[in-house]
């Protein structure tokens, strides 16, 4: 066998190798939760969304930064908990920071049923 014959074997056989171990891999169950950042995000903008309508002045609402917000969530009911605090004015226009607390159900894509919410 000549030297190109050769060269042309073995790459082809790497490219084989490598299709087969990512198709393997690929396929394993994986027990944890795969976190995602488009699921995080849709949490804490049902929750800001939620917040907003229980404060006095909902324009003025500032809320804690995206990646600062603590979110959890819950596999076997869906849910979501998103924990962080608003800056907002209040009935005589003083900004006051108010902690909350939210609890949501994604029920299908886009869409969530809020199950609690609380604001100190």
């Amino acid at each position: 066998m000549d030297e190109t014959k050769k060269i042309k074997i073995g790459c082809l056989s790497l490219v084989i190798f490598f299709v087969l171990i990512f198709n393997i891999t690929a396929f394993v169950p994986r027990e944890e939760y795969d976190w995602r950042e488009p699921d995080k995000m849709f949490a804490v903008n049902c929750a800001e969304k939620e917040v907003k309508k229980k404060l006095k002045c909902p324009s003025s609402a500032k809320f804690l930064p995206y990646e600062e917000v603590e979110v959890g969530f819950d596999k076997d009911s869906n849910s979501y908990t998103i924990e962080g605090y608003v800056d907002a004015q209040n009935s005589f226009g003083a900004m006051i920071r108010n902690e909350y607390y939210v609890l949501i159900q994604r029920i299908e894509e886009g869409k969530y049923v809020l199950k609690y919410i609380t604001i100190d």
